[in-house]
């Protein structure tokens, strides 16, 4: 298998269409996980491409979880995307379904160390 590159998340299973064939509920949470695996996968290979791009972070939110991915980065900004085909599909504020973010904001999501240029800061 070809080792998987930094990219935009794209759910491997369409989560609604196999509700809406009828699909069992273990066949639709074996593929939220491999969905799961997927994005997990793609924020793996862009750690170790040392980029920020392409990473993920989640938050816990009502019964589960809300996951995001950044899609583009600016010295200033980042914009992130909300996640689907895990879990609830949950969003969460203040990201809601995505947007343009501070990049000191989204850094601490991703576990990213902030300089502020001072010591002690």
């Amino acid at each position: 298998m070809a080792k998987l590159k930094p990219q935009e998340y794209k759910p491997l299973h369409d989560i609604d269409a196999m509700f809406e064939a009828g699909r069992s509920s273990n066949d639709v949470c074996k593929a939220m996980d491999e969905n799961l695996e997927h994005l997990r996968a793609i924020h793996a290979a862009a750690v170790e491409a040392g980029s920020i791009k392409f990473r993920m972070f989640s938050l816990p939110y009502a019964d589960g979880f809300a996951y995001y991915q950044a899609i583009n980065v600016t010295s200033s900004q980042i914009t992130i995307k909300a996640i689907t085909g895990i879990g609830d599909d949950w969003t969460a504020p203040p990201f809601g379904n995505g947007g343009k973010f501070p990049s000191k904001m989204i850094r601490q999501m991703l576990g990213i160390p902030v300089y502020s240029g001072r010591p002690n800061a």
